[in-house]
């Protein structure tokens, strides 16, 4: 009995830490530096928008405008938990998002124009790096 209420313990414990990762990723975010193989791609990009839906789908920018309104423009996503490091995973038709990124840091940061708060995230893996944006309210 104690090692089934054990288990449920540390079940629920992996569940709610994942949801609270998956709070924090998801929202409306603003792509601020984009590198693939260390050089910025950021001037490539159709847009900055980058939207992390809480129903696990999300919408990205494109390189090639000519992909607008396909499966290039959307994708699902989900957080990893591996020891202590978190890591978004995005599937995609879209080869530049379609990856596994280990969330290198997330942190809320004090906007020196609005005096407000912005969230900032760092994404890695292992040809791509991106700093995101998102406002805190």
């Amino acid at each position: 009995m104690k090692k089934i209420l054990l288990l449920t313990i540390i079940g629920l414990t992996v569940l709610t830490s994942c949801n609270d990762m998956d709070d924090k990723v998801s929202g409306v975010w603003t792509i601020k530096g984009i590198y693939q193989n260390n050089e910025s791609i950021f001037d490539t990009l159709s847009s900055t928008g980058f939207l992390v839906n809480k129903d696990k789908t999300c919408t990205f920018p494109l390189i090639d405008i000519n992909n607008r309104h396909t499966s290039k423009e959307v994708g699902t996503w989900k957080t990893l938990k591996k020891g202590e490091q978190y890591y978004l995973q995005i599937i995609t038709d879209n080869e530049l998002f379609n990856d596994t990124y280990e969330i290198k840091s997330w942190e809320k940061v004090m906007d020196e124009k609005t005096y407000g708060y912005a969230i900032v995230m760092f994404l890695e893996s292992d040809n791509t790096k991106m700093e995101l944006h998102r406002s805190d309210f």
